[in-house]
């Protein structure tokens, strides 16, 4: 579910432009998972300052790849 959370959270914020509030709103309707735009802001800059593992693809790139 985090991971699903997360891919949604960043199709939302950065594919749509979206602000993470607005993000959290919708994501909130559609799943009724409580959010804050705190917890919101926590996940987005864990995806974007990640460790990189040369051993599995970071999940920013398997998102940048799943962009249509």
């Amino acid at each position: 579910m985090a991971l699903n959370f997360l891919l949604m959270l960043a199709h939302h914020v950065y594919w749509l432009g979206l602000s993470p509030d607005k993000a959290c709103e919708i994501i909130r309707f559609y799943t009724q998972v409580p959010t804050t735009k705190s917890q919101a802001d926590k996940l987005l800059y864990q995806l974007s300052h990640e460790p990189v593992n040369h051993n599995a693809a970071p999940i920013g790139k398997v998102f940048l790849c799943l962009q249509f």
